[in-house]
């Protein structure tokens, strides 16, 4: 496959077509704000990092993650934050009324090491602070029509850890089936963790959107 420099974080990358498309449509994206009934997504900046850190650094959110370590560091918070887009996705810090309160976004989902072109893997946290108040819930349904609508993507994957009932009901009321269980390391566990997985096919979310 042929690849294409881009230029992040001030660094010279090599990246396929197929994430230069991703990039793209996620800039024509992020030209015109996204706005929910109570939230605003937007793109992380560097000086997020100490906001991050007290927001993921809490064990219990950073336990139903996959690569947030615990304790977690400034350091490794602005690492995370210019790390954004290198696998092919993009993640948006959540603000409430101004403030951040989480992330949610989307990266490849290539879970043999093959190229997955035509589905993505959304993620989402929250500071325990704004738990059950149906933020995440929110800011996620406002990103998948913006995959959809935007990029050639059949699937959306989501998943979450067997012991998190919190995610299973969001990812049940945004309309996604269940396709089997696998497991992924926790850094902040530093163990193996069971999760269950589920699917939104593009056909399936178009007829939701219809009805």
């Amino acid at each position: 496959m042929p690849v294409i420099l881009i230029i992040h974080w001030g660094r010279w990358e090599t990246v396929s077509p197929f994430h230069v498309h991703l990039l793209v449509g996620f800039v024509d994206f992020l030209m015109n704000a996204i706005s929910t009934k109570r939230l605003s997504l937007r793109p992380f900046l560097v000086d997020d990092a100490a906001r991050v850190v007290s927001l993921v650094g809490d064990f219990e959110v950073a336990r139903q993650t996959a690569t947030m370590p615990h304790p977690l560091s400034l350091e490794y918070a602005r690492d995370w934050i210019t790390s954004i887009g290198y696998e092919g996705g993009m993640m948006l810090g959540i603000e409430r009324e101004g403030q951040l309160i989480g992330k949610v976004g989307y990266i490849d989902y290539e879970p043999d090491g093959s190229d997955k072109s035509s589905s993505v893997e959304i993620s989402y946290w929250l500071g325990k602070n704004y738990w059950g108040q149906g933020y995440a819930f929110e800011a996620a349904s406002a990103i998948i029509p913006v995959i959809f609508d935007n990029y050639s993507i059949n699937t959306i994957i989501a998943g979450h850890a067997t012991d998190n009932p919190g995610s299973e009901r969001i990812i049940d009321k945004l309309g996604f089936q269940l396709i089997g269980e696998t497991m992924y390391y926790s850094l902040a566990r530093d163990v193996d963790v069971p999760c269950l997985l589920y699917k939104l096919d593009r056909d399936e979310y178009l007829k939701r959107t219809k009805l």
